[in-house]
Order: structure tokens, then C-alpha cells, then sequence
């Protein structure tokens, strides 16, 4: 079997030898992944993205089968050709793909820039609103977008191997989108604040234990603060987002005692 180390961002070519191939014959064409039939991949040539397979050593093989009306109803078949390679891949990477639409007329939006930080690689819309990435490595990133006419956009979001992560981004109109923010007190790392209601938003404290949530709808809201260990006071707060922004919203972190826990 031939080996074939991966390369980052490099697509891989593998195909059956045009020798085997007669334009006489019909054939069947099976392209298997450790044993794993690709349902999707009939044709003679695969173009791998290094991002469709997990990290580590693989055996990619095609079967090339005859079936001619000679052939085609003995249960073996006529297996012309087949071909095997070994493929490694020595790094992480994953897939990012979803939607831009406007969160007040959910129409797509095309032709926005998405800024993936860290690198600054720039993804942009298609003309239904849709796009997509292959070969991002492994890790945190935050996603940016300043669009003319929105409120400007951030997410946190993760890349996992051989996976995709699937974005719904919603802009809000510049005139509809409002913030919250406020602190949590308590010396607490990274709280996670979780807004639900008209809309559903997360973000973490920084190391001040600030944060912000936004760009949100006008609508009534739930804020309920998180983290392993503490309790907060109060649990939660309820909020109506109406013509401004709500600010110095405030949480106090409670370290919890196992006595506490158990109640």
C-alpha cells in the first residue's frame, strides 16, 4: 500500500488508474474509509478534505466492480481493480459552515464578512446567505462581523475534529439591537451568564468579571449566572430590553461549603 502523509489546508487526490477503466464496461465504483463504505463517493477520482477524517493512521480503498449484463448477476461480481492507501494525519482540524440572516425579517444576507479570531482568516456569505470553511484547526476561536446597517456581531466557538460546527448567525439591525452588561462580584473564574427569553444568548465573565451580552432584540428576558461551586445572589434576574441598553446588572458569587451543597 502506498503511505500518504496529510498536509494542513492541501485537499488529497486519489483515484483508479485510467488503465483499468474501458469505456465498453459499466462498472460500480466503492470507495471505503477503514472498512466504512462513503455512501456519496462513486466516481473513479475522491478529493479528501484532511478535515472529513479524525487525526491518526487510515486506510482509504476503492473497489472497482464489472457490471455488464455478463457479469452483473454473478454474486461476486467482476472485481477489475482494486487499490488501497495508507493516509496519516499528524494534526486537528475541523469544518465551520451555517447562515447569515437579518434577526428582524430573517432574510439571508449575502456577501458579509466573517473574521475568525485568532488568524484573521475572512469567510464571506454567499448569495443565500450561507458559507463555509474546511481545514480550520482545532481549538477556540471568535467569530467577528461588522456589517453596514447591523449592530456588530461576536461569538465564541469551538473547532473539533473531523467535525463541523454549524453556526446560525443573526444580525440585528443597528436601530433594534440593545446590550446588557454588568459584573459579577466574588472573585469567581469565568461565570457563564446565559440570557433565554426572546432571544438566547451566553457569554463569560472577563477577568475583572465583567461582561456583556449582545447585540439582543427588544423583548423580555432571563439572566441566570453559572459556575462550578458557587451560588449567586440572586439567582437570576428578569429583564425588559426596550429603546436602550440595560447596564450594571450585578451578581454576587457565593463559594459554596459541602454543608451548603448538600442542602
Amino acid at each position: 500500500d502506498t503511505v500518504i502523509e496529510l498536509r494542513e489546508q492541501t485537499p488529497l487526490r486519489l483515484g483508479i488508474e485510467q488503465a483499468a477503466l474501458s469505456t465498453n464496461q459499466h462498472y460500480e465504483i466503492t470507495w471505503d474509509l477503514d472498512g466504512t463504505v462513503w455512501e456519496d463517493a462513486t466516481q473513479p477520482e475522491l478529493v479528501l478534505s484532511p478535515s472529513q477524517i479524525q487525526k491518526g493512521r487510515h486506510r482509504i480503498s476503492v473497489h472497482l466492480r464489472d457490471t455488464t449484463e455478463l457479469v452483473k448477476n454473478d454474486p461476486q461480481g467482476l472485481l477489475t481493480s482494486h487499490q488501497s492507501w495508507e493516509v496519516v494525519k499528524s494534526f486537528c482540524s475541523g469544518r465551520l459552515s451555517g447562515t447569515v440572516t437579518d434577526g428582524r425579517t430573517n432574510a439571508k444576507l449575502r456577501q458579509i464578512p466573517i473574521t475568525l479570531l485568532p488568524g484573521g482568516a475572512i469567510i464571506t456569505s454567499d448569495d443565500s446567505g450561507k458559507f463555509s470553511c474546511q481545514d480550520i484547526g482545532c481549538g477556540l476561536y471568535t467569530i467577528q462581523i461588522h456589517a453596514v446597517g447591523y449592530a456588530p456581531f461576536s461569538r465564541q466557538i469551538s473547532v473539533v475534529d473531523a467535525q463541523t460546527t454549524t453556526l446560525p448567525l443573526v444580525l440585528q439591525p443597528a436601530s433594534d439591537a440593545f446590550y446588557i452588561t454588568g459584573t459579577v462580584v466574588g472573585l469567581v473564574p469565568q461565570c457563564t451568564i446565559t440570557a433565554s427569553g426572546t432571544h438566547t444568548a451566553q457569554t463569560t465573565t472577563d477577568e475583572t468579571g465583567r461582561f456583556t451580552l449582545g447585540p439582543l432584540p427588544s423583548g423580555e428576558y432571563r439572566l441566570v449566572p453559572a459556575a462550578p461551586e458557587y451560588g449567586f445572589f440572586p439567582s437570576q434576574r428578569i429583564l425588559t430590553l426596550k429603546d436602550h441598553d440595560i447596564t450594571q446588572i450585578r451578581f454576587a458569587a457565593i463559594r459554596q461549603s459541602p454543608a451548603t451543597k448538600k442542602k
